[in-house]
């Protein structure tokens, strides 16, 4: 039997009800969807180093892999470190999958503590904080890779690019399909009020309100709302004055086809990262958090388990 990271027996029930409410979305906006909403790539192993090995014989998570499809490269799959193993770095992603700069994500990581994922520019792949050595998931990371055509986006409210300061690179954006991939880290000046980072441009804007985790200064999880009228990214929490990361945001924008609406509704309800054709995702932060069938389940934070199919 899986093991639901510490998941109470008596909220095992919410947590089934949750699976089948993605596993039924999925299935149905598959049927409508074609087939360039999936990535159309072969996944490939990840070689791991350091001790660290994959944890998908513990979890059903599927081994660390990687693919690249239409100018975006995606992880799934989960690691943990051997205790003889040192060393944050895991793996390292092939040229093809390399990102243009330097990348910080926030990652699920064992308990549910979040953890850090930092991507270089060579591909070299590092996991820390939180309990990252315990068990790190990669599940729904995707970026574009180097070279992809980005749009800049314009900095208001005070806001300025730190690409310069961390080697990172500047905010930018770019829409394939039915994912919005947003890049760049932008900073702004202690005690500055303007949450306001600046506008999307019109297919980028998402059908409904987006609030997503992003990492900030020091590993602190901070969070973008994009703005589903005006398209307005707006960035709260400790820590996001000083560095908000845009690596790794992924969203669909309003023009989706019904597999990108169905992804909309389970990360606006159930935040988490994003639906991928693996087997499982672990869905974090559901405390709560509202159905749309409007059945409130406070989960005290718990993870549950979802199966895309």
């Amino acid at each position: 039997m899986l093991r639901l990271f510490g998941f109470p027996r008596r909220y095992r029930t919410a947590a089934t009800l949750v699976s089948v409410l993605a596993t039924t979305m999925v299935g149905v906006a598959a049927a409508a969807a074609t087939a360039s909403i999936t990535p159309t790539c072969q996944w490939q192993a990840l070689s791991l180093t350091g001790g660290w090995t994959s944890e998908e014989g513990a979890y059903n998570t599927g081994d660390p892999s990687f693919c690249v499809s239409n100018q975006i490269v995606y992880l799934s799959g989960s690691v943990a470190q051997t205790g003889s193993g040192s060393g944050t770095v895991f793996a390292q992603l092939p040229q093809v999958a390399w990102p243009s700069s330097t990348m910080y994500l926030n990652i699920y990581t064992r308990y549910g503590a979040p953890g850090v994922l930092r991507i270089s520019t060579d591909g070299v792949m590092s996991a820390y904080y939180g309990n990252a050595t315990g068990f790190t998931s990669l599940a729904g990371i995707s970026f574009p890779v180097a070279g992809a055509a980005t749009t800049p986006l314009p900095l208001t409210g005070g806001w300025g690019s730190a690409a310069s300061q961390y080697d990172t690179r500047d905010p930018a954006v770019l829409v394939t399909g039915d994912a919005v991939h947003l890049e760049g880290s932008p900073e702004t000046q202690p005690g500055n009020l303007f949450t306001h980072l600046a506008p999307l441009p019109p297919d980028a804007v998402p059908a409904n309100e987006a609030r997503i985790p992003s990492y900030a200064y020091g590993g602190l999880l901070g969070e973008l709302t994009i703005g589903s009228g005006s398209g307005e990214v707006f960035a709260s929490g400790g820590g996001t004055t000083g560095f908000t990361s845009l690596a790794g945001v992924t969203y669909p924008p309003a023009a989706a086809t019904a597999y990108g609406r169905c992804h909309q509704l389970v990360r606006s309800h159930l935040p988490g990262r994003h639906l991928l054709p693996r087997r499982l995702l672990i869905i974090q932060r559901a405390y709560g958090r509202r159905l749309r069938s409007g059945a409130r389940r406070k989960w005290g934070g718990r993870r549950a388990l979802i199966v895309p199919g």
